[in-house]
């Protein structure tokens, strides 16, 4: 029992780690794609 909520913590930190870093790099995609367009009309 312990360890299976252990398991389940750790994989759902990991799980959230992992959709920061994509949101992250979508945000920073899109602001990239943004300064392109704004300053290479």
């Amino acid at each position: 029992m312990n360890f299976s909520l252990l398991y389940f913590r750790t994989k759902r930190k990991r799980f959230r780690h992992i959709l920061s870093i994509g949101f992250f790099k979508e945000s920073g995609n899109t602001l990239r794609n943004l300064g392109r367009n704004f300053f290479y009309p």
